[in-house]
This record gives C-alpha cells, structure tokens and sequence, in this order.
C-alpha cells in the first residue's frame, strides 16, 4: 500500500514538473527573431508606385512582380547562412536572371545580371557598388544589404 501512494505522488509530481516546463517553452518563442537574418532589401525613394519584376530566365521567362510603393523598402531575400551578396548570387544573379522597374505599367529600367563591380557612377541592381551595407541583429551579427531606386533610375533619355 505504502509503494501504491509513493508511487501515486512521485508520478503527481514528475506531472506537475512537465506542466511546468511545458508552460515555460509555450511561452519562451522557438521563433528566429526578426532582425536575425541577412537581408536583401530594395528601397523606393520616388514618389510613385512601381513595380519590380524579377525574371530567372533558367526557370521561366515570367518574371515575379512585386510592388514597390512610394518611400518604402521591400524585403527581397533573407537567409540565416548566406550574407548580402551571396543571396543575390544565389537567388537572382545568374547571367540570364533580369530586374525590370515598371511606374504606370511602363518599363523604365532592365538591369540584367550577374552581380558584378562597376564604378560608382553607374547606378545597377547588379552593380555591387550601388548597395549599401550595414550589420544588424544580435552583436552586428548579421549583415543588411540596400540597394535604393531613385527618380534618376527612371529618367528616360
């Protein structure tokens, strides 16, 4: 009888202890913070809406058409082991992948890859010298990468 009600309140016990820690990682988030990732982010400093189309010609020759609206950034890419520039050579950096901006359904810039260094006067999505970067997250641990579209880019000529 005596082993009966030690072993009723050794098992009350471990229940209540799995209660407890089951609680605690309910409320501590498995989540990746925000700000832990490296990031590719594309900025619109015009006043317009406009549109990004990202076309990867070794997939298809439809590109992915994001909309950009007016002072405001879009998030690109982000990975957790890949820093700024990798993503794009990863992601959208092959010789044959294009960004087209478009304002009013009119196209006013095709850059096409790869990611390459030019000089600082010539404004290029693939232009690595036409990004900025700055660090980020956890103890600057993860890099941000920000390549700005400005009203010059849709100057026609």
């Amino acid at each position: 009888m005596e082993k009966k009600q030690l072993s009723k309140k050794l098992l009350l016990f471990m229940g209540i202890k799995l209660l407890f820690i089951l609680l605690f990682l309910s409320n501590s988030s498995c989540k990746r913070e925000e700000d832990a990732w490296n990031e590719v982010k594309v900025i619109n400093t015009t006043n317009d809406t406009l549109v990004l189309n990202l076309t990867k010609k070794y997939i298809s020759d439809f590109g992915e058409k994001n909309t950009l609206y007016p002072d405001s950034e879009f998030l690109m890419a982000r990975a957790l082991y890949t820093s700024g520039f990798g993503i794009i050579e990863d992601d959208f950096g092959d010789s044959r992948d294009t960004i087209e901006i478009y304002r009013n359904d009119s196209l006013f810039v095709k850059w096409g890859g790869p990611l390459i260094s030019l000089p600082d006067s010539v404004h290029s999505f693939y232009n690595k010298n036409s990004w900025t970067t700055s660090r980020g997250g956890n103890k600057n641990k993860y890099e941000i990468i920000e390549f700005a579209i400005y009203e010059s880019d849709l100057k026609r000529d």
